[in-house]
């Protein structure tokens, strides 16, 4: 087992391992005394092998009626003295990740329960430490990759206020994190247990970060500029917007931030198929367009879903438009869009049609509802 990896991605790919405390001494070296107190032992189980302690290596271990015993397991060493072992020595141990977790707590001083989240995402309880009470996540990362998609969840589960353990800190796993304005610590160096115990408080080593502003502003008045346009040139739409101009002034300042806000926190396939069903008015509308059966759309719309957080959020959107417009599309007013909105990007384009689309289908009627729904799921 390489020690390259540091001891907290060590530690993760070791979470599931069973071996003497002889073999756990010999994986991980300098670090043993401070893991040795969360080591467990697993009764009526022993080990195969065990290291040997002269060369190094790994020995056969045999057992002799009450006697056991560690050798060579080869012809050639049939000369070799056999290493006499007692039953406490062969006995396999594991690592309790219930008392790594309380050993993690005491050393940040977190308040609340821990709760298992996932197989190697705890949420450890809250930290009062710093500027505001944040919610404090710890991931057994094995490598940048896999710590990436932690950030995405916690980002999900408590956005900037949030706190993540990770192993180590890359530049880019700096960056998805000051995006989302997530507070982090990096374990490697800073949470590194000893014989009595980890040192108390990360320290300088958390961050407590302020969500940043997305740049918004130049999508803001283009949205503003095609409102107005389409409150003079379409009956429609016109007539939706002026019964609502009070609410629509709120909406604007406040929606488009959300909207891509949101997007940074979701799987862009998933973000992608929500704006479709927005447009098209229906599930069943937006299949047909990606040429996929409805119930395996619908099908795959849910299980990301299922996902919780802004999963949960935009699928409401769905909800929320066939309950309070009915599934309808806009094909007229798609086109006249479209013609007004030859010079922006592809992706400006979407965003901006999805929200004013699901603007001109509004009335006084059903307005109240959608407008509620909508800024308490997405601004919350």
């Amino acid at each position: 087992m390489s020690r390259d990896l540091g001891f907290w991605r060590l530690l993760a790919r070791l979470h599931d391992q069973k071996d003497s405390r002889a073999g756990w001494r010999q994986l991980l070296a300098d670090h043993y005394e401070g893991v040795e107190p969360w080591l467990q032992p697993c009764p009526g189980e022993y080990c195969h092998s065990y290291p040997d302690p002269q060369v190094g290596g790994r020995l056969a271990v045999f057992r002799y009626l009450d006697r056991w015993a560690a050798c060579q397991d080869d012809e050639a060493s049939d000369d070799a003295d056999d290493i006499e072992l007692t039953e406490a020595d062969v006995l396999l141990h594991r690592l309790d990740a219930d008392l790594v977790r309380e050993a993690l707590r005491r050393a940040l001083r977190l308040t609340g329960s821990p709760d298992q989240l996932g197989p190697r995402l705890d949420c450890l309880g809250t930290c009062g430490n710093g500027p505001k009470r944040r919610r404090v996540y710890w991931y057994r990362g094995l490598d940048d990759a896999d710590s990436h998609q932690a950030v995405q969840e916690v980002d999900s589960r408590a956005g900037a206020d949030g706190c993540v353990l990770l192993p180590v800190i890359s530049e880019s796993l700096d960056r998805s994190l000051s995006k989302a304005g997530i507070s982090s610590v990096e374990m490697e160096g800073n949470l590194m247990p000893k014989a009595g115990g980890i040192p108390r408080d990360c320290g300088i080593a958390c961050r407590h970060l302020q969500a940043q502003p997305h740049p918004v502003e130049a999508l803001k008045e283009h949205l503003d500029a095609r409102f107005d346009r389409v409150d003079r040139g379409v009956e429609r739409v016109g007539r939706h917007v002026v019964e609502i101009e009070n609410e629509n002034a709120l909406l604007k300042e406040n929606l488009i931030a959300a909207l891509v806000a949101v997007t940074t926190r979701v799987n862009a396939e998933f973000f992608r198929w929500i704006c479709q069903v927005l447009a098209r008015g229906s599930v069943s509308g937006a299949a047909r367009d990606l040429n996929v059966a409805p119930s395996t759309f619908d099908e795959k719309l849910r299980r990301y879903a299922d996902q919780g957080g802004a999963y949960k959020t935009l699928y409401s959107l769905v909800a929320i438009r066939r309950r309070g417009v009915g599934a309808k599309a806009i094909g007229s007013y798609n086109d006249l869009f479209l013609a007004h909105n030859r010079s922006s990007s592809a992706e400006d384009s979407d965003v901006v049609r999805g929200v004013i689309e699901g603007l001109s289908a509004m009335n006084p009627a059903n307005w109240p509802q959608i407008q509620r729904e909508l800024l308490d799921s997405l601004l919350q």
